[in-house]
């Protein structure tokens, strides 16, 4: 069961990673030789699809984490 844990764990890092670096390599596509607003303007239009992703992963591995813990422990007091 722990070493699940730890493969889930590591995947969901490893995706929320790859959304915040797909996030910013799409702004850097779409704002390739602009200023500021341009960057700014591009990071709106991508919406909150990229961010939230990545968010989510970020919880759900933290949330994992904190299950093979407990689970670390109770097996150590039995």
């Amino acid at each position: 069961m722990n070493r699940n844990l730890d493969r889930y764990v590591c995947t969901l890092w490893i995706t929320s990673a790859l959304f915040c670096i797909a996030r910013y390599v799409c702004v850097a596509i779409m704002a390739q030789g602009g200023d500021n607003g341009i960057y700014r303007l591009a990071m709106e239009r991508l919406g909150p699809f990229l961010p939230t992703m990545s968010i989510l992963c970020l919880l759900g591995s933290l949330l994992l984490l904190v299950v093979d813990l407990v689970i670390t422990l109770r097996n150590k007091k039995k």
